[in-house]
């Protein structure tokens, strides 16, 4: 016991996440047989979960450096650059959500855009995060699989060399390296899926959301412009259309192309938008 706990305590506290996970992983896989899969989906799961604080506790260091090096005059450089390219995928992933929830090419809703570039900043460290994990772990795994053969190589050589009265120890890398690379290939994994599960889970809210911001945003009331109608707001697009968006009779909100010429058909981009009125009522009826 005394021996187990030698080895505890001398273990670095990265590789003791990857010991558990591995643990873990063995004995889903063996309760398995007896439970069915969905203990190793439990086990993967938790083992995923070890291997990334693993990851995490080992980066500490790297972190603690870049502190440090954040009081330097050039600390500042990379982190700055790292905002803007967050900010300019912010920008593409908000010209994305535009295009699909309005159906129409984002370039001429500038406001619209702008605004959700904002909304979209921590949405976009999670997809540059991820991206950036992803491609230090493959470097990583590449890395530890060429070390591990050099390693390999050298023991073959020293074998040989031994007959010729050549003694060469090779060391061998007892440390669990390799584990740092999943743990950032999982990490970039997992934040890519949860940007991916919440864009997906929460389309439809975000795309009413996003007409709703466009039409206080981009369109605008122009009771003088050739063609618009009443109580309507405006936004001129290319090629001779227009987008409108109109109040209803039940305050919900239609939004729509049609060319500039009062004789053309009316062509309407998505269901109308009910009102908020509308929107909470199912609501205080659920909870009463």
């Amino acid at each position: 016991m005394q021996w187990l706990k030698r080895k505890y305590n001398a273990t670095p506290v990265p590789y003791r996440f990857y010991i558990f996970s591995m643990a873990v992983f063995i004995s889903g896989v063996l309760l398995s047989l007896v439970f069915g899969n969905i203990v190793v989906d439990a086990a993967t799961t938790v083992s995923s979960a070890a291997i990334i604080g693993g990851f995490v506790t080992w980066c500490l260091p790297a972190v603690h450096w870049m502190r440090a090096m954040w009081e330097k005059p050039f600390g500042k450089t990379p982190v700055v650059l790292l905002h803007v390219l967050v900010l300019i995928v912010a920008t593409v992933l908000s010209r994305f959500v535009v295009a699909e929830a309005l159906g129409l090419p984002p370039q001429t809703f500038d406001m619209t855009v702008g605004f959700l570039a904002l909304v979209f900043y921590i949405p976009a460290w999670m997809v540059v995060a991820a991206i950036i994990l992803t491609i230090i772990g493959l470097i990583m795994f590449s890395a530890s699989m060429a070390l591990m053969l050099i390693e390999l190589l050298f023991q073959y050589v020293a074998t040989y060399l031994k007959i010729v009265g050549c003694n060469l120890s090779a060391r061998k890398n007892k440390n669990l390296t390799i584990f740092h690379s999943f743990g950032a290939i999982i990490a970039g994994i997992f934040l890519l899926s949860s940007y991916t599960f919440l864009t997906q889970k929460y389309q439809p809210w975000i795309h009413s959301s996003v007409r709703f911001i466009a039409v206080l945003s981009d369109f605008q009331p122009a009771i003088n412009y050739p063609g618009v109608l009443p109580g309507e707001r405006v936004h001129p697009l290319e090629n001779g259309f227009i987008a409108f968006a109109r109040t209803q009779d039940d305050k919900s909100l239609i939004i729509g192309i049609r060319s500039q010429r009062p004789d053309t058909d009316v062509h309407l981009l998505a269901d109308p938008l009910p009102s908020i009125k509308q929107m909470i009522s199912p609501l205080f009826e659920s909870l009463r």
